[in-house]
């Protein structure tokens, strides 16, 4: 439930079976931050890098089927296990590879899906908290070679843009 300290938990879960939807309270109000999650949704896992408070409360649509995922369960994965370390891998590129297909848009429309996988192989998670700075105006780009500098592509979230200047 969002307020609730996940490291109470230090679990994070897998929908196995069945439909959840999730919700934030803003200002008192409910207020909807995703429809219907269906199976292969992760969740809690922020409890397993950091216990802050829950995010958002969870409601089950449907009988619903989940797999815990406890740290200690999740550090042997990740420490001791080299192929169940792959299939992690796997399924974290195959979301990134998902999430690329709903939301390419105009960059990355003319893509075929051997492609975007690949784009997802070479995609790096980067998170960002409430209040932080991604990219200043004005500020020097890295150089990642003759045709690329760096992309951001809003996963979830919200981002405000502030810009100075005049504009024709």
């Amino acid at each position: 439930k969002e307020g609730d300290m996940g490291d109470a938990h230090k679990c994070m879960y897998l929908l196995v079976d069945g439909y959840v939807k999730g919700v934030k309270t803003t200002k008192g109000k409910e207020e909807r931050v995703f429809s219907q999650r269906a199976p292969g949704f992760t969740f809690g896992d922020s409890s397993l890098f950091g216990g802050g408070p829950r995010e958002y409360t969870l409601h089950c649509i449907t009988k619903t089927q989940l797999a815990k995922i406890t740290a200690d369960t999740f550090s042997a994965l990740l420490h001791d296990d080299p192929p169940q370390l792959e299939r992690l891998r796997y399924h974290g590129m195959s979301t990134v590879t998902k999430s690329l297909n709903i939301k390419k848009g105009l960059l990355l429309g003319s893509l075929t899906q051997p492609e975007l996988y690949h784009v997802a192989e070479k995609t790096q998670l980067v998170i960002y908290h409430q209040g932080e700075t991604i990219v200043t105006q004005g500020e020097s780009r890295r150089d990642l070679g003759q045709y690329a500098q760096q992309v951001y592509i809003l996963d979830s979230g919200e981002l405000e843009v502030w810009v100075t200047g005049v504009f024709e």
